[in-house]
């Protein structure tokens, strides 16, 4: 459901950055976390082995994580106080994916 949420919020923010003229949403960094490619990669959660590619995806998407955060450290973006709980939580449901197919 994580993967659906974030996939489905990313397009939106992709769709309002790029579709309209929104200048709220140009350059937004919250596609790092709201990553649009997690709605197409639902179906490999559903699988008892998944796929090579999709544990790279994993960590690719625990980078992103530590590059928001790092943007954020910096100051290039400033995102709510209240992202910190959804970030926290994904980053755990990453980890906890990386390590649970990694033993499979």
């Amino acid at each position: 459901m994580l993967f659906s949420v974030t996939g489905i919020i990313g397009i939106v923010i992709l769709l309002l950055w790029f579709a309209t003229d929104h200048s709220a949403t140009a350059q937004n960094y919250n596609v790092l976390w709201a990553f649009p490619l997690n709605i197409f990669v639902v179906a490999q959660l559903l699988k008892p082995k998944v796929k090579t590619w999709f544990k790279k995806y994993l960590k690719f998407l625990i980078i992103m994580l530590c590059l928001l955060t790092s943007h954020w450290i910096i100051g290039v973006q400033v995102f709510a106080i209240g992202l910190i709980p959804l970030l926290i939580a994904l980053l755990v449901r990453y980890i906890y994916l990386v390590k649970f197919f990694n033993q499979n």
